[in-house]
């Protein structure tokens, strides 16, 4: 995969989850599971950052977040692989822990991959639990991003 395209995944998924979060935030009262959801695609996006820079994760897998958390990790997020993916890390390898204790070893780029796949995945679970709350539902597919482009 090419260093552009993962940048266009990494830019989608910036978008899409701001884009949900601010439909969420507007609702009279967020779905249970909606909440949880996001919160662990926040907190997914942290633990795999946190892996590629070899650091401790500061939250847990499935934590929960207050909700005026969402917009600083959204944004963070998006800064931190955009430099991953500027300063050519993609071909790195990195070895890791996962939350089962068993260790493995991906390169940045399938990580990268692997992200922004399991981000749009729970998108649509969030968007499902909500689907009655919504007045309309977000659209946060890539081809609606490559759109706005």
């Amino acid at each position: 995969m090419q260093d552009n395209q993962l940048l266009t995944m990494v830019d989608h998924q910036a978008w899409a989850d701001d884009r949900l979060c601010n439909a969420l935030i507007g609702l009279n009262g967020i779905h249970e599971k909606s909440k949880k959801l996001f919160d662990h695609i926040l907190a997914a996006q942290h633990v795999w950052i946190s892996r590629i820079e070899q650091k401790p994760a500061e939250l847990e897998v499935w934590p929960v977040l207050a909700l005026e958390s969402w917009p600083p990790y959204i944004r963070s997020h998006h800064q931190i692989l955009t430099e991953i993916i500027q300063n050519n890390r993609l071909g790195e390898m990195i070895t890791y822990k996962n939350t089962a204790g068993q260790q493995f070893s991906n390169s940045v780029a399938e990580i990268l991959m692997h992200l922004t796949l399991h981000s749009q995945y729970h998108r649509g679970q969030v968007i499902s639990y909500s689907l009655e709350k919504f007045e309309k539902a977000p659209v946060v597919d890539m081809i609606a991003y490559l759109r706005t482009r």
